[in-house]
């Protein structure tokens, strides 16, 4: 039913924490179909817990997460943090949420609680989506690649509804995804400041239109 895709980096600290994440993701009261490593040169071994796929090359996000869509064996993809763990009903919402809504242009996020003891809910990239859903945004642009790529991809649908896509929270009593802090974490160490994601976020909404590929499929 759901693919979980878990992408992981080239640097030592992605590796402390994700075998709590791979954990989480055993213990989910609906089975994932499978799990779904995307190793960005993390160096990972074999493991009968998931599929892994290991870059050729230091890729980076955005372009992992859409590898990660692309080669999962679902249409329905859960993306998450190798920093961060699911709650054992986290896949079962979201189907739920799913079967309830069946809108294969949907964008379900799920509450969240952070390490720190905060809960969130608000949209953010630890989501299920669809395959259907990359092919008529074009997925994370390559432009992306700077900062926050979740949060432009949510700027579009936001100012596209329908259009390019539509957001539902997952339904749940609880927070379905926790979420840990710490010095070394991806969104900590952005090469760039805030006032410039937000100006390439803002450029990549407003020229945002429904892809022309030279090749669609």
């Amino acid at each position: 039913m759901i693919t979980v895709c878990m992408p992981v980096g080239p640097q030592s600290h992605y590796k402390r924490y994700v075998q709590e994440a791979i954990d989480s993701v055993k213990a989910q009261t609906l089975p994932a179909a499978e799990l779904l490593i995307i190793d960005d040169m993390a160096g990972l071994p074999d493991s009968p817990d998931y599929r892994i796929w290991r870059t050729p090359w230091r890729l980076g996000l955005p372009a992992v997460a859409n590898l990660g869509i692309a080669l999962s064996k679902t249409e329905h993809v859960f993306q998450m943090s190798c920093d961060d763990k699911l709650h054992p009903e986290c896949l079962k919402y979201c189907w739920r949420e799913w079967l309830r809504r069946k809108d294969p242009l949907g964008y379900y996020w799920v509450d969240t609680e952070y390490s720190t003891g905060e809960k969130q809910s608000l949209p953010h990239g630890n989501a299920m989506v669809t395959k259907t859903l990359w092919r008529r945004t074009g997925g994370f642009a390559p432009e992306l690649s700077i900062g926050a790529c979740d949060a432009a991809f949510i700027s579009i649908l936001l100012a596209h509804p329908g259009k390019a896509g539509n957001l539902y929270r997952v339904e749940s009593p609880f927070p379905l995804y926790w979420h840990r802090e710490y010095p070394e974490q991806y969104t900590k160490q952005q090469i760039v400041g805030p006032s410039t994601i937000l100006e390439v976020r803002d450029v990549i909404t407003k020229r945002w239109a429904p892809p022309q590929w030279g090749r669609y499929e």
